[in-house]
């Protein structure tokens, strides 16, 4: 019981990472490096629209 508690989230998170294929990561961040305004994966959207940089309709456009 205790084993599955520790091994959880570990597989939780590398599931979660093995969503996104590290290139499509790559050419991600690569673009809003570029143009920050291009191509936003969620985590930037989220972060930005807590820091009161969007509007709400940017947000939920997006």
């Amino acid at each position: 019981m205790a084993i599955g508690a520790v091994l959880a989230p570990l597989t939780m998170t590398l599931g979660m990472m093995g969503m996104v294929p590290p290139s499509l990561r790559k050419m991600t961040y690569t673009l809003n490096r570029l143009n920050p305004n291009m191509a936003r994966d969620p985590t930037t959207c989220i972060q930005t629209k807590l820091r009161g940089e969007m509007g709400d309709e940017v947000f939920h456009y997006l």
